[in-house]
């Protein structure tokens, strides 16, 4: 998941604002465990890390495969 999330940011963070970058940062401070099961929909996505960044992170993803 942190090449998920290093590649989001490498390519995202000229345009990302503080709160946003607060918000990206709490996402790499989760397990990757638990990142994979949100990403993949195999659990919901608590509700204090679904956010528009987390959404976007999601979006890269499937893009990039």
């Amino acid at each position: 998941m942190d090449l998920i999330l290093g590649q989001f940011a490498d390519d995202n963070i000229d345009r990302l604002d503080n709160n946003e970058l607060d918000i990206l940062e709490a996402l790499m401070a989760i397990d990757d465990r638990d990142l994979v099961q949100w990403v993949t929909n195999e659990v919901p996505v608590p509700s204090e890390y679904d956010t528009e960044i987390f959404r976007q992170v999601c979006a890269y993803r499937q893009s990039d495969q």
